[in-house]
């Protein structure tokens, strides 16, 4: 007798055991993501030349220290734009990351370029202004590189010699990168590649105002 007792109570748990794992099918849950911290700035200048220490970066769960996995590497006998990235994965196996740019220069940028401009053209008139980015002397931000409707605004980089690179970036014409130059005369030169529009490269001459 108690053996079919047994078998009913098994029979008539059975569908709510099943309701329950029904109830939990589809629910997501919450996941947290690695928090970092940054030593030092997230945008560098360094000397050609010099020695480039890695001011380091932690990363936290909650109370719980993560592994960092660095990618990238800076040389300082190359002038250029260098791009160390930052990851971490949380206990669920999610990875986040954050990334530090590190411009190695001929020499550190003292002459502040910001300021409005206009196009050196013969119909257009167009007015830009270029602002420093973080604050930095030598890091930037143009409102636009182009004369048509759509601008093509821009960060780019004093590299302490005369010329200046265009960082990568998008506007409505795609993705775009570049070069430049820092005239004698006080006017900037932007030269940008448009890259989805089959490399097509874009230069034009702005006059400070």
């Amino acid at each position: 007798m108690k053996a079919l007792k047994y078998i009913l109570l098994v029979f008539l748990a059975a569908p709510m055991l099943a309701s329950c794992e029904k109830e939990t099918e589809g629910v997501s849950r919450v996941t947290a993501y690695a928090t970092f911290k940054m030593e030092g700035s997230d945008f560098m200048f360094v000397q050609s030349g010099a020695t480039f220490t890695d001011p380091g970066v932690s990363a936290l769960e909650g109370e719980t220290e993560l592994t960092i996995e660095t990618s990238g590497a800076v040389n300082t006998a190359a002038p250029g734009v260098y791009v160390l990235r930052y990851a971490a994965k949380n206990s669920d196996g999610f990875s986040a990351s954050v990334q530090r740019t590190v411009v190695v220069v001929s020499s550190i940028p003292t002459t502040d370029l910001s300021g409005t401009y206009q196009i050196e053209h013969a119909t257009r008139e167009n007015k830009i202004t270029i602002t420093k980015n973080e604050g930095l002397v030598g890091y930037y931000h143009a409102t636009d590189s182009w004369w048509q409707a759509r601008a093509i605004p821009l960060d780019f980089v004093d590299m302490g010699d005369g010329t200046i690179t265009i960082l990568q970036g998008s506007s409505a014409y795609g993705g775009h990168h570049g070069t430049g130059e820092i005239l004698p005369d006080g006017k900037i030169k932007f030269v940008v590649t448009l890259v989805d529009q089959g490399n097509l490269v874009n230069p034009q001459t702005y006059y400070p105002l």
